[in-house]
């Protein structure tokens, strides 16, 4: 979408200057159901951009990769300021340390936990929330990838989210329960 209100569709974009590009989505669906978002082809994409697909709504970032995709129900209708693609890039030729979004994603729904782990090793990981002291009040064994959610039932905060997999971990702060 264009600042005044213009639709386009997307199948280049001019080289950027800045480290972040936000490209603005629109969708129109004319019925309800879930939708799905991934990468279907991707081509010319200089050295060490990454792409994320960003859901203002749900607050997910999910790096898109060729086997990763982002699902949403919907009800019919148009969507014009709640989706979006962010390409960034490394301002250094030093590589990023592995972050939590390899290993899994996560954001608060209410007082529920969405997930969505990407990798396990030896098909066994475990999730725990962690107060803002490190006190886990929960804590929910894994034993294969996709999406799953949670209720850690722990009063409205700001959490630590977890989750060690063989001789990997990930941590994201979320708030639950507002």
């Amino acid at each position: 979408m264009l600042a005044g209100g213009a639709r386009l569709s997307v199948n280049a974009l001019p080289e950027s200057a800045d480290t972040a590009l936000v490209v603005p989505l629109g969708l129109r669906t004319n019925r309800d159901g879930e939708v799905v978002f991934r990468l279907r082809d991707l081509e010319n994409l200089p050295e060490g951009v990454r792409v994320y697909f960003r859901d203002r709504i749900t607050g997910a970032n999910v790096k898109m990769l060729p086997d990763r995709d982002y699902k949403v129900v919907l009800t019919a209708g148009t969507y014009n300021d709640r989706f979006s693609i962010a390409f960034l890039k490394s301002t250094t030729g030093i590589e990023e340390p592995e972050s939590a979004s390899d290993l899994f994603t996560a954001y608060a729904s209410k007082e529920l936990v969405k997930a969505t782990v990407w990798l396990l090793e030896n098909n066994e990981g475990v999730f725990t929330v962690f107060d803002m002291s490190g006190q886990p009040l929960f804590v929910k064994k894994v034993y294969e990838r996709g999406r799953l959610e949670f209720n850690p039932r722990v009063k409205p905060g700001i959490y630590i989210v977890s989750f060690v997999t063989g001789n990997r971990r990930g941590s994201l702060k979320i708030s639950l329960g507002f």
